[in-house]
């Protein structure tokens, strides 16, 4: 056998590159299939695309500001020339997983440290027992969250502070300071964590204190002060004058609320969660879990319930950092007696990171049968309709198809103009009169109403969201251009001869090759209906009485033997009019396109209340999850001959 497959090195270079190629493969298949859908992917292909033309920093999806009045991320600029070489999202997911991928590197490096000094363990241990924990790393289901969660910076935060941690132990100054700048200026808190180990270092060197003040006074120094000038440049750069997050936490000088929160049994289910894939062992060695302190109150001390998205999002950076360096003190100087014990036990933890990923990761799909809700578009039809804006034009786009959008100087996301606010703001929006396109989802609208009506700081905004998408439309001038079964574009350059929606006052005339069958479900009165073409469906309804809440159309197929086999939820009009909105005592017209397969025989149309909310799926995307589909009427739709 070659000398090298001897090396453990080899296998960890290995693991990496297989670890890489698996993983943007994931993401391209993700973006590809139009799964990235929470925004921040959007934010930053639109933020590098300005940046490289001239406007740096600045940003559209959230109503056109400087991204640095969201967050201080000056390590940005760093992707910049590889955007401008490859002007596309899949850059930025590309070095995502690039540089989590090559973190496993400093990892080892920091494990071989603590284990080549550890007279409890063998020279098989001392030499192997590194890989191993770089391997139990790459495979760490909250890792692979992190991976597949939109963009964000945190890989850089994890490549970064691995190596200033292990230049720290290599007592490097030169390049512990290297590490640590390029740390700082990866977010405007890492600079909280890198306090914190200057906490550390005090502690460490506290015999000899001031002798070496350069290892622990300097850096506490620098990063207390670029904490001032981070809050303050985010201040400066906010069109509201603030750090927005703050928003997000309440009352945050009331110290009885405080501890209400952090003794809260969510904030014991969020730390029991992350210690469970290391078996709890960092708890034996706890001091590097001082690192996790200030992301702790971070979390914490937030105005949330959702306390358990934290497993999969890009939050849990600063948690992951400090346990698997914990992780690391405890098993190199922990005595269990016998090798084999910790052999077990290395070979345990790499086996639990695939048991909590089939929970909590991305082999999720294997035990999580919940009913979600199908994508209501295929990647075809979404590239069909992505082709017909041209690159440059000015667009307000929904949440899964933005970040092929973002490649623009102004794109904005749909949910701005549905609410009337800016994210995170109490200010009002409204799209600019020079926005060209408007590209509406019934997916969107679905989720809007079980997102938004579960949320009391979006209720009352939820309401009149149809019409303030209406009132757009007109102000704008807006025609719609092209359409698919849930996905319509409106353009001000082309008009079609066909609109989702008409209403009538007169209630007793109807087209020649109307098929009339009258049904009254509730205050809504179904009656009839007349094909558009094989595909097209125009449904016509008198609404009797103000409706107080949004019904939406569930459309099914069967085949000859009565068997289901196709069915799909819209928003009555792509949520343009909901029920809700619909007037009193006229006609009122609905046009739907379908996508029944071959096969089919018969169609039938209910009319449904949901109850449900959205998720996160295996590959962390959101997905529409129906709890509850109470039927109010139904009726079988005859197919022209």
């Amino acid at each position: 056998m070659p000398k090298i497959f001897k090396q453990p090195v080899f296998y960890l270079v290995l693991s990496i590159i297989t670890y890489i190629a698996v993983f943007f493969y994931l993401s391209f298949y993700k973006y590809t299939h139009f799964l990235y859908n929470l925004e921040d992917l959007s934010i930053f292909t639109n933020t590098l695309y300005n940046t490289i033309h001239g406007n740096w920093f600045w940003f559209s999806t959230h109503g056109g500001y400087s991204y640095l009045g969201d967050h201080l991320e000056l390590i940005l600029i760093f992707l910049t020339p590889f955007y401008r070489l490859f002007p596309t999202a899949l850059t930025l997911l590309f070095f995502q997983t690039l540089l989590i991928g090559l973190s496993a590197w400093p990892l080892y490096l920091i494990a071989k440290k603590f284990f080549s000094h550890s007279p409890n363990l063998t020279p098989t241990l001392q030499k192997l027992g590194p890989l191993l924990i770089s391997l139990i790393f790459l495979f760490n289901p909250f890792l692979h969250n992190i991976n597949l969660e939109e963009f964000h910076l945190a890989p850089f935060l994890i490549f970064f502070f691995l190596w200033t941690f292990y230049f720290y132990l290599q007592k490097n100054y030169k390049l512990f300071w290297l590490f640590f700048i390029l740390t700082l200026v990866s977010r405007e808190d890492a600079c909280l964590t890198l306090g914190a180990l200057s906490l550390i270092a005090a502690w460490e060197y506290r015999k000899n204190l001031w002798a070496n003040k350069k290892w622990w006074l300097y850096p506490m120094l620098i990063s207390g002060a670029w904490f001032v000038i981070a809050m303050a440049a985010i201040n400066f750069f906010n069109p509201d004058d603030n750090y927005k997050y703050l928003l997000l936490y309440g009352n945050i000088f009331d110290p009885f609320n405080w501890l209400i929160k952090i003794f809260s049994s969510k904030i014991i289910f969020l730390l029991l969660g992350l210690l469970l894939p290391f078996l709890f062992f960092p708890l034996l060695r706890p001091k590097y879990l001082f690192l996790i302190i200030p992301t702790f109150l971070q979390i914490a001390l937030l105005d949330s319930s959702g306390i358990s998205v934290i497993f999969s999002t890009h939050y849990q950076t600063f948690f992951l950092i400090p346990l698997f360096l914990a992780l690391i003190t405890a098993l190199s100087s922990y005595n269990f007696k016998q090798p084999k014990n910790l052999w077990l036990i290395l070979l345990l933890l790499l086996g639990t990171q695939f048991f909590i990923s089939s929970y909590l990761g991305p082999l999720s799909f294997l035990t999580n049968h919940q009913n979600y809700l199908k994508n209501l578009e295929d990647p075809i039809a979404n590239q069909k309709i992505i082709s017909l804006i041209p690159p440059l034009a000015s667009l307000s786009s929904p949440y899964r198809l933005l970040p092929n959008l973002s490649s623009r100087p102004t794109a904005y996301v749909n949910k701005l103009a549905f609410l009337g606010k800016k994210h995170l703001s109490t200010k009002d929006f409204s799209l600019p009169d020079n926005t060209e396109y408007l590209l509406l989802d019934s997916a969107d609208m679905i989720e809007y109403y079980l997102h938004f009506t579960n949320r009391s700081q979006f209720s009352s905004m939820y309401w009149e969201g149809a019409k303030r998408l209406r009132e757009t439309i007109d102000r704008l001038k807006l025609y719609p251009i092209f359409q698919t079964d849930s996905l319509i574009l409106y353009s001000q350059k082309d008009i079609l001869s066909y609109y989702p929606y008409s209403i009538f006052s007169n209630t007793s005339t109807f087209p020649s090759d109307f098929v009339t069958q009258e049904q009254t479900w509730g205050n809504i009165q179904f009656k009839g209906y007349e094909w558009d073409g094989d595909e097209e469906i125009n449904l016509f309804f008198i609404n009797q009485a103000q409706q107080t809440d949004n019904y939406f159309f569930r459309f099914s197929s069967f085949d000859s033997q009565g068997k289901k086999i196709w069915s799909k939820l819209y928003p009555p009009a792509y949520g343009l009019l909901p029920t809700h909105d619909w007037p009193v005592n006229q006609l009122i017209v609905l046009n739907q396109p379908l996508t029944f397969p071959q096969g089919s025989s018969s169609l039938e149309l209910q009319l449904v209340k949901i109850k449900g909310d959205i998720e996160l799926g295996p590959l962390n995307d959101t997905r529409l999850v129906i709890d509850e589909e109470k039927i109010l009427g139904q009726v079988e739709l005859k197919f022209q001959p």
